[in-house]
């Protein structure tokens, strides 16, 4: 990662994030309690994405499906192209 890049991004409650960018091949991201943060309805045109829950829970819209992940259940897969958003 080029050095003028932060490798952790961090934004304050109420939609408190932090983004660790540390690993070339995953991107991980923490919610404190409380936090409203949301990634809002996107895709990805080149890449899938895989999904897991390592404390607490989660709930994506997959396509027209609404999952909640807990930690511990294996990752799921969002294809390239699929929308989804993740809360």
């Amino acid at each position: 990662m080029s050095s003028d890049v932060p490798s952790i991004i961090a934004r304050p409650l109420p939609n408190a994030v932090t983004y660790d960018l540390t690993a070339r091949d995953r991107v991980t991201i923490t919610l404190p309690p409380h936090s409203t943060w949301s990634s809002g309805l996107h895709w990805h045109q080149d890449h899938d994405e895989y999904l897991r829950v390592v404390q607490g829970r989660i709930r994506v819209v997959l396509g027209n499906e609404e999952l909640v992940i807990d930690a511990g259940q294996p990752e799921v897969k969002v294809p390239r192209k699929q929308c989804f958003s993740g809360i």
